[in-house]
């Protein structure tokens, strides 16, 4: 196949820039010693409450594996407990007072990344980066 006929790979332009924006965030939230996944995470229980694993999963579009995987870091950390959650297989997920503490420590850290990201970004260009994001996640979800 001739190099010219050769597109550019949605998947590949995506996850280079997944893992540059991430690297990007998780220097700034070193110092509160946590990584972007896991501010992700906190930050997604925080706001869900007690929240299943694979509630959790489907916030992030995570599946549950990697999603049990994340739990169990952050509750070796201190920052998250899981209890009962109706039935044997289900199981919540919260924040301990660690957890509430360290995403507090750590959300101005976030908020300096992201305040970078935006002023990086004109209001237009972050508007549609938003909307080929979400329609993306549309047309993937399907599968």
């Amino acid at each position: 196949m001739k190099r010219e006929n050769l597109r550019p790979c949605a998947c590949g332009m995506l996850q280079k820039t997944a893992r540059c924006i991430a690297r990007f965030y998780d220097r700034r939230l070193k110092s509160a010693g946590i990584r972007t996944s896991q501010y992700a995470m906190l930050a997604s229980i925080r706001r869900a409450g007690p929240v299943s694993v694979g509630e959790l999963g489907d916030i992030l579009g995570m599946d549950q594996s990697t999603a049990v995987r994340n739990l169990s870091v952050l509750r070796q950390m201190g920052l998250i407990k899981t209890s009962p959650g109706g039935d044997a297989r289900r199981k919540l997920a919260t924040l301990t007072r660690r957890g509430e503490e360290k995403l507090a420590e750590a959300l101005p850290h976030w908020k300096t990344a992201q305040r970078a990201i935006e002023d990086g970004l004109d209001a237009d260009a972050l508007e549609a980066l938003a909307a080929t994001a979400r329609r993306i996640q549309e047309l993937t979800a399907a599968d």
